[in-house]
This record gives C-alpha cells, sequence and structure tokens, in this order.
C-alpha cells in the first residue's frame, strides 16, 4: 500500500467515524482530488456539518481530528469547516465553483 493510499484511507476512515450516522459530510478537493498531487501536496478537506450539530468550537471539533491524524502520518490535512447554511452562502464563488467540479466525497 502506498503512502497516499495510507492517508486517503485513514482520512475516509475518520470521516466514516465521525459522520457515518449522519450530521455532516467530508469532501477531499484540490490537487489530491484531481489526482495531479506532487510529493509535497497537501490533502485539501472540506467539512459540512447540519446546521443543528453547530458546536461552540467548530475547529476542535470537526477540522482539528483531520489534523491531527496527519501528523501520525507526515501529511498535511488542511480541513476547512462550513455550517451547511455557510456553505450555501459561497455558491457565487469562485472557490465553490472549484471545490464542486472536483471534490470526491469520503
Amino acid at each position: 500500500m502506498t503512502k497516499r493510499d495510507k492517508i486517503f484511507n485513514a482520512i475516509s476512515a475518520l470521516a466514516r467515524q465521525m459522520f457515518g450516522n449522519g450530521g455532516g459530510r467530508v469532501f477531499l478537493y484540490g490537487s489530491q482530488a484531481r489526482n495531479d498531487a506532487g510529493p509535497k501536496s497537501d490533502w485539501d478537506l472540506l467539512i459540512i456539518t447540519d446546521d443543528s450539530v453547530e458546536t461552540a468550537d467548530n475547529y476542535l471539533s470537526f477540522a482539528f481530528p483531520f489534523a491531527e491524524i496527519g501528523w501520525y502520518l507526515d501529511a498535511q490535512i488542511t480541513p476547512l469547516h462550513f455550517s451547511q447554511s455557510q456553505w450555501d452562502a459561497q455558491r457565487d464563488t469562485n472557490f465553490y465553483q472549484n471545490v464542486t467540479a472536483e471534490a470526491i466525497r469520503l
């Protein structure tokens, strides 16, 4: 198994653990999703949670666990978190268009 496969599998497993019963979704986007990443490319993640599961510290609750597994796998994982309503408000941005065009749901 390649290092890339190990990282992808670890991220996917954590996404299932966190949101397998609902409450949110995790997407891989960027060079890793396009399969044109270089050896030092980071792993861009978009985490969208239902508005009903918002917490006082969204980074610690939703994004930090993904960044943390990157430390153990020697990979830079860059998670972004939005509630569903925050993500919907991005619809007119280039970022939204680019991510939705290339994202892989985990």
